[in-house]
């Protein structure tokens, strides 16, 4: 017998706590992840520095001893940017251990995001975005200052030897070289600040949004 009783399906309303995540969300805590590896790989490279310094404060100096002028300018250089390196070895423990702490918080945040996506981790990334700003700026300074003193303990070191136009010639390669990395150092840096400043930017709306939701 056919039942003809109207029954009524009852559906259980779904609302979604919280709007889902836009793709430039997601973009930007990429962006971060990538950032704060190359941070925390940043700091790795910094420790058999520290470690040579702690072992030999003077430098470790290959070139041998000769009457050849071009192997006493490499010894003399050598042991100018050794003394570069003494000049500036606190400041340089300590952009890599804010290096470390930086990637390390935007790494765990960014991280959270991706996982819970929830308001606090945003405003913690935002935070951390701060400290990596701060970070840029301080990298950017200390690393023109060491470059100067690295230039100009090049320039003193070839300067000295009287080796003729072959001393002339390699001091030119060498400072086209080093004006190029510092160059396309400060442009990455500058990269860099631009994208902390859009992603803070986005990141603010967004946590507007979650905030009101």
């Amino acid at each position: 017998m056919v039942d003809f009783t109207d029954q009524e399906e009852e559906f259980a309303e779904v609302i979604p706590s919280q709007p889902a995540r836009p793709k430039k969300i997601t973009i930007v805590v990429v962006i971060a992840i990538i950032l704060a590896v190359l941070y925390l790989l940043g700091f790795l490279s910094a420790i058999p520095g520290v470690i040579m310094q702690v072992v030999s404060p003077g430098g470790f100096n290959f070139a041998p001893e000769s009457d050849d002028p071009q192997f006493r300018i490499q010894a003399e250089m050598q042991a100018n940017m050794a003394e570069v390196t003494r000049t500036y070895f606190i400041p340089m423990i300590l952009m890599a251990l804010a290096s470390l702490a930086v990637g390390a918080a935007m790494l765990y945040s960014s991280i959270q995001v991706l996982r819970r996506d929830q308001l606090s981790d945003y405003r913690l990334l935002n935070n951390s975005l701060i400290f990596a700003i701060v970070l840029v700026i301080a990298n950017t300074i200390a690393t023109v200052f060491i470059q100067m003193a690295n230039w100009e303990a090049m320039n003193s070191a070839i300067t000295s030897q009287d080796a003729g136009p072959q001393a002339e010639f390699m001091k030119n390669i060498m400072m086209f070289s080093m004006i190029v990395g510092v160059g396309l150092g400060v442009a990455f840096e500058l990269a860099k600040m631009i994208y902390y400043f859009i992603a803070r930017w986005i990141l603010g709306h967004y946590m507007t949004t979650l905030d009101k939701s």
